[in-house]
């Protein structure tokens, strides 16, 4: 998948265990060296939903869908994914990281 941008994470000094969102403490060791990292941000769906009645102040979007990737077998995001109601997307489907932005991680269907 080339083009994919690097996703922002913490990782633990320690054991180099990854997480999203960050943490002070690693659940894996419980170290408490923790340092901004990047990942590759491709990953796969894990499972996804398309919200069609949308909170009010995200209406205007509607509708849209939320996929939660799996980038590595021991760390998964929530995301939205760009392109709203994507027909056809399915459990495994490759992604790739976009951006994050205020409404959090964006993904978009691999090529």
């Amino acid at each position: 998948m080339s083009g994919t941008k690097n996703m922002p994470v913490v990782r633990c000094k320690d054991c180099e265990a990854l997480y999203i969102p960050p943490v002070y403490v690693c659940r894996k060791c419980h170290g408490q060296g923790i340092e901004e990292a990047s990942c590759a941000g491709d990953g796969v769906v894990y499972t996804h939903t398309t919200i069609r009645v949308a909170p009010e102040a995200l209406r205007d979007q509607a509708p849209y869908t939320i996929v939660i990737v799996e980038l590595t077998p021991e760390l998964r995001v929530t995301g939205r994914l760009e392109g709203g109601d994507i027909e056809g997307l399915e459990i495994g489907q490759p992604v790739r990281f976009t951006r994050v932005d205020e409404q959090g991680y964006w993904f978009s269907c691999s090529s």
